[in-house]
């Protein structure tokens, strides 16, 4: 599928305007960071997006505390990858080099210990990335309950991605080690423990994007976000977990869902 990259399986594609996929808050999704956690993610991002601040993944938004990871700063066929966390005193943030390639398949994983004096580190394709700008925690965490998790964009319909999203993992109470995150750039996943949420998001023509975690919190299509490419029985090695469709993660099969 044309501007998914080596993975070509299927994603969605946001334009840039308007859309995301919005996974109502639940208690699994909340403060993920408080004893670690990892966000990670697949994307090919087309520009830097709407008012040159693309969302990938978000749990904060105008009025509201949380965090934002998202894409800026396009320069030359390149964007930065910056995440910003909210604490009462200083926020924790850390900004990569304008230095990841647009119209290019591109891995992140974020990792952060919500402590004061904490600074996130960003990932980019297996390894830890130079960063043109960070700034360490100073106070307490800002509670992100009660906002929604979206992907592609924030609630105000003001900082929509451009391009393709895959593959959404989140982590509680776990930091992936330099050595997960290079095997789960491979396609190597030993071990899913404190998995909060995955959403494949190869569904191929649907307005839910399912979560394969046994969490089962389950995202909802909105604007112009879209499928692209098609589910199959046969998704590559880094759905492993999902190759048949069925909630693999986990345990059970989830019949309202995958019937």
């Amino acid at each position: 599928c044309a501007g998914l990259g080596r993975k070509a399986v299927g994603a969605i594609e946001f334009d840039g305007a308007s859309g995301a996929v919005t996974v109502s808050d639940d208690a699994a999704i909340q403060n993920i960071f408080d004893d670690g956690g990892t966000i990670e993610c697949w994307f090919n991002a087309r520009t830097d997006g709407e008012n040159n601040g693309g969302i990938l993944v978000s749990k904060r938004f105008p009025g509201t505390d949380g965090y934002r990871l998202q894409v800026k700063s396009e320069s030359g066929g390149m964007v930065a990858v910056n995440i910003d966390i909210d604490f009462d005193v200083t926020d924790a943030q850390a900004a990569t080099e304008v230095e990841v390639a647009t119209n290019t398949l591109q891995h992140v994983v974020l990792t952060f210990t919500a402590s004061s004096g904490e600074t996130p580190i960003i990932y980019i394709a297996g390894t830890a990335a130079t960063l043109a700008s960070s700034q360490a925690a100073s106070g307490t965490r800002l509670t992100d309950a009660g906002n929604d998790l979206l992907i592609g964009d924030r609630t105000d319909d003001a900082l929509s991605f451009d391009g393709f999203i895959d593959e959404v993992r989140i982590y509680k109470g776990r930091i992936l080690s330099a050595a997960e995150v290079a095997e789960h750039y491979n396609g190597i996943f030993n071990d899913e423990t404190d998995l909060a949420g995955y959403w494949p998001l190869n569904e191929g023509a649907s307005s839910l994007a399912r979560d394969a975690s046994v969490n089962l919190n389950h995202g909802t299509l909105s604007g112009n976000a879209a499928f692209v490419g098609a589910a199959s029985a046969a998704q590559g090695p880094k759905d492993s977990n999902y190759a048949d469709g069925s909630k693999l993660a986990g345990g059970a099969r989830d019949t309202s869902v995958y019937a």
